[in-house]
């Protein structure tokens, strides 16, 4: 099968024949229909994040699945499901625990490149080769853990519920289980990318009185008043800070850093009001240094959302379910095509800051 392949940092990734090893018990085997370009695979072409190369990129996407292995129950062939980069055994402490997000096998073997047994199904000339994040979608199929394939309706559009896999639910899982943001309440939102839009419209669906998108892109500021921010504030021209204590009256309740910048965080712990909270959805570099005043700790706690304390086979089909009756925005965040030929296309775009989210569509 076709698919993207990073060898190593300052090389561009090549589009090239691997092959993809049989499902084993608990894994599925995915027609991959779509799978959307993520600012975390920018990053690792940018050796921001580690990366276990040789490695079939991409992490989150939809499809149909053609096989399982053994003692799969949830799916089977035909299915339509969105394919979630967080997958969890279910067994370890954290799982049992209900923080399948923080699967100690999920981050430990995403980290070398692994599926949750430890092992990969790729292979390049007959030598191994890593998945990144245990799921590699930029290629024709993926064979990912089951709790990776997560049944979804089939009246959804494949297309748009990929975006389910990683960006979008990492929008709205931080809003839904993390903060859960109450009716009423005061939201600051850094960054009205894919993510921080869905971070916007979790916030309006929830209720937020006051919703403060902040950007340094007009465009990306109007597009976020479309998703119900109720206020915009470009960074480039304006004091963010001070901003958000004067429309906020003192500070918002909850500050959401949707970027990954170590700057944006401090400014983020600045916009809450005494006793508010800051959640950082966005991924810093992995050597990256945050140095926060203590005094501004007591204003409020401070937490890391890694994919919002998200229960893929829960939220997932729950937000299909809230997109198909209007509820959810999902389409407007596609703003691009490609074919598997067209990734290095759909990287420059991103990178120009230009669109929301790129889909690929490997099959064509």
């Amino acid at each position: 099968m076709q698919a993207v392949v990073f060898h190593e940092l300052g090389k561009p990734p090549a589009i090239e024949e691997v092959d993809l090893a049989p499902p084993k018990a608990r894994e599925v085997r995915v027609k991959v229909v779509a799978s959307g370009l993520c600012h975390s695979d920018i990053h690792r072409l940018h050796g921001h994040l580690p990366s276990a190369t040789p490695m079939v990129m991409g992490h989150e996407g939809s499809g149909v699945v053609e096989e399982i292995g053994e003692a799969v129950s949830d799916v089977a062939p035909g299915d339509h499901v969105v394919i979630s980069f967080g997958p969890y055994c279910g067994g370890c402490r954290s799982c049992s625990d209900g923080r399948f997000s923080n699967c100690e096998r999920k981050l430990a073997n995403a980290q070398r490149g692994n599926l949750l047994d430890g092992t990969s199904r790729l292979s390049l000339d007959g030598r191994r080769i890593s998945h990144q994040s245990s799921v590699s979608s930029f290629a024709q199929e993926a064979v990912v853990h089951e709790s990776s394939a997560v049944k979804v309706r089939e009246d959804a559009p494949l297309e748009t519920v990929a975006l389910l896999g990683c960006g979008a639910t990492s929008g709205l899982a931080p809003v839904f289980n993390d903060a859960q943001v109450e009716a009423g309440s005061t939201v600051a939102v850094i960054g009205t990318g894919g993510l921080g839009l869905n971070t916007v419209q979790a916030s309006a669906l929830s209720g937020a009185l006051t919703i403060i998108a902040i950007d340094l892109l007009d465009h990306r500021l109007d597009q976020a008043r479309e998703f119900g921010a109720t206020h915009a504030i470009n960074a480039s021209q304006h004091d963010p800070i001070a901003e958000v204590q004067r429309i906020s009256g003192g500070g918002v309740d909850y500050a959401f850093e949707v970027i990954g910048y170590p700057e944006t965080v401090l400014q983020a712990i600045q916009m809450v009001r005494p006793g508010g909270e800051t959640i950082v959805i966005g991924a810093l570099a992995g050597d990256a240094v945050v140095s926060i005043p203590w005094m501004g700790m007591l204003r409020g706690p401070l937490r890391r959302s890694g994919f919002g304390a998200s229960r893929p086979n829960v939220d997932i089909p729950r937000y299909v379910d809230l997109y198909m009756a209007g509820k959810l925005r999902f389409d407007e965040l596609v703003t691009g095509r490609y074919p598997l030929s067209g990734f290095h296309d759909a990287v420059e775009v991103m990178e120009r800051g230009e669109g929301v989210r790129n889909i690929i569509h490997p099959n064509g």
